[in-house]
């Protein structure tokens, strides 16, 4: 039997009107059978939450700016902002998406 395994990162919703994540190096695993639930918290009493189910093997793509990143290379991590709708819009509750390979 195969396994799906996941790692859930949580923001809340900042002044910018966006949510800020940290990846690092060390931490970022790329596999047919790893998903990150980006956990957004609207506000902070956690009534309206979005979830965003991003393969991990699509999240270089999604990202490959910051992969490009002078700060990605020099530190091994890097924030960035994760903006409601745009590129970010296909991974919006897609729970469905985190099934074994």
């Amino acid at each position: 039997m195969r396994h799906a395994y996941i790692q859930v990162k949580t923001a809340t919703l900042n002044k910018q009107n966006s949510f800020e994540f940290t990846i690092q190096a060390s931490k970022l695993i790329e596999s047919r059978d790893f998903y990150y639930v980006l956990v957004c918290l609207k506000d902070a009493k956690f009534r309206e939450v979005d979830f965003h189910i991003v393969p991990s093997l699509d999240l270089r793509k999604v990202m490959a700016k910051y992969f490009e990143s002078p700060t990605w290379k020099k530190t091994g991590s890097f924030n960035f902002a994760l903006r409601l709708g745009g590129r970010w819009e296909r991974y919006r509750n897609r729970f469905d998406f985190i099934r074994p390979a």
